[in-house]
């Protein structure tokens, strides 16, 4: 084999191992466009019943008695919407509250009067179509490599098995020291600032989940690697 040959390879080899990587980033980040995680770290951080005391307190009523349960149904109901909106699953975001005193408010004109909300469906309509541009490119990617190392099926497999497995393993390892890293350094960081609430939970709800997705997709490739590496035992040589 050519240097020249040796070398290209080598390329398409890491681009191979950063293509899988992005695309099993770009699909968990699905976790994070529905409300259920959110409506885990809240519930974990007990946001909902906070709000239930201050909305008590000034005496405002939110679709119905302000009791926490009511709270509850109506913050999980302004997710929904909000990232129904972002996921471009509808066309316009319904964020409107009934406060029982200033009749109905919405709280895009109140917290984003830029609509920044936009910008956040923009970026995440991108992010959708990169995930299957990634997917796209993996398999153009091991085409390369078909078509420059011209190999027998048994040393092709081995290559892209190896790449597989090397993605997987590192990505793993690099995922549960992230995911054990970004939680610790955010409580460090809160201990110092004073919220009514612990802001530690609510992140680790949210953060938990993505990096749990991660390491599921790696677990993926890193077993589809290993099957492909036995396949390539299996396969018999041509010597023709």
């Amino acid at each position: 084999m050519g240097i020249l040959k040796t070398i290209t390879l080598s390329i398409l080899f890491l681009l191979l191992t950063a293509a899988v990587s992005l695309s099993a980033a770009l699909f968990s980040l699905e976790v994070l466009y529905y409300p259920d995680v959110y409506e885990k770290a809240l519930e974990a951080g007990k946001v909902y019943t906070y709000l239930a005391d201050q909305v008590g307190q000034q005496g405002f009523k939110i679709s119905g008695p302000g009791t926490e349960s009511e709270i509850k149904s109506t913050v999980n109901k302004l997710l929904g919407n909000l990232l129904s909106y972002v996921r471009s699953d509808t066309d316009t975001p319904d964020l409107k509250i009934d406060t029982g005193i200033a009749g109905k408010v919405d709280l895009l004109d109140v917290y984003d009067p830029d609509r920044n909300v936009e910008k956040a469906r923009f970026v995440v309509d991108i992010l959708e179509k990169a995930k299957y541009a990634s997917v796209v490119l993996v398999f153009v990617l091991i085409g390369l490599m078909a078509v420059v190392s011209k190999s027998q099926a048994k040393d092709l497999s081995k290559k892209i098995g190896m790449a597989l497995v090397t993605t997987g393993v590192l990505n793993i390892v690099l995922t549960y020291a992230g995911k054990f890293g970004t939680v610790e350094l955010a409580s460090r960081q809160l201990a110092t600032l004073q919220f009514p609430i612990s802001l530690t939970p609510i992140i680790a709800g949210i953060v938990n989940p993505l990096f749990d997705k991660i390491i599921f997709y790696n677990g993926m490739i890193l077993a589809i690697g290993i099957a492909v590496v036995a396949v390539s035992i299996l396969l018999k040589e041509n010597k023709n």
